[in-house]
């Protein structure tokens, strides 16, 4: 599975569908190339007041075991996640 994705489609296009508020801090750049390890468009929820925004959220993930964050893991296999280390 790859784990890169591209996205063309403005920020504010998806505001639009959701009733969202867009985020100032968000890069909203066209891209082919979006790799984990950056900063990603998602969909956020204020759970106090159910506003929904578009805002920046980091893609990957950094076990606190990790010595080195530049090797973070983006693909597990369900079936043997339990049994093997991502190490």
């Amino acid at each position: 599975m790859c784990g890169r994705y591209s996205r063309y489609t403005a920020a504010e296009a998806y505001a639009g569908i959701i009733d969202a508020m867009v985020s100032n801090r968000l890069d909203d750049s066209p891209s082919y190339n979006r790799p984990p390890g950056t900063f990603q468009l998602v969909g956020l929820l204020n759970p106090d007041n159910g506003e929904a925004a578009l805002g920046p959220a980091w893609w990957g993930f950094i076990p606190n075991w990790a010595t080195d964050t530049k090797l973070s893991p983006i693909n597990a296999r369900s079936e043997t996640a339990a049994e093997k280390s991502s190490s």
